[in-house]
């Protein structure tokens, strides 16, 4: 078996991927992200929850680098992916949620962004519970959103609702 057909050597990719990512290769990240994102849906195949988790990582990637319109819709296909072989309430769907509401933003849709992080943020408080470090990163998101909206008077309470 050829190293990019085995599943262990395309999940290892992702590791190298962060590392470029984290050392400021963007680059060099989103090429090989690229590279791993054909390899998984070849090898573990388009519906494998692994294959979503690098468009997932991808599409991070693109928004690093400011690559809006290409993360996006990565972003909305593994919310789909995840909804579709997960569940709609499973934490990791709700974790992609959270990324695609960012990425709504980012592009100036602080409406929709806001609506999802609404619907992910009691999504989470009913499966993760409301002190759960994803529920308080998409509250303190939700609560960025209504600042960036000019809903202040929205945004104060949930950043004093936890003591953050």
């Amino acid at each position: 078996m050829a190293d990019h057909e085995d599943p262990e050597f395309v999940m290892s990719q992702v590791k190298l991927a962060a590392t470029d990512k984290a050392a400021g290769d963007l680059r060099q990240a989103i090429s090989l992200l690229e590279q791993t994102l054909a390899d998984s849906q070849r090898v573990l195949g388009t519906d494998h929850v692994a294959t979503a988790a690098v468009r997932s990582d991808l599409a991070a990637a693109y928004r690093a680098a400011g690559e809006l319109q290409r993360a996006v819709p990565l972003l909305e296909q593994a919310v789909a992916d995840a909804e579709r072989t997960l569940g709609d309430e499973h934490q990791v769907t709700l974790l992609f949620r959270n990324n695609l509401a960012a990425g709504y933003q980012d592009t100036g849709e602080v409406r929709l962004a806001i609506r999802l992080y609404e619907q992910t943020l009691a999504a989470q408080e009913r499966v993760l519970g409301a002190e759960n470090s994803h529920t308080l990163t998409t509250l303190n998101n939700l609560a960025r959103a209504y600042g960036a909206a000019g809903e202040v008077r929205r945004a104060l309470p949930l950043l004093g609702a936890r003591g953050r």
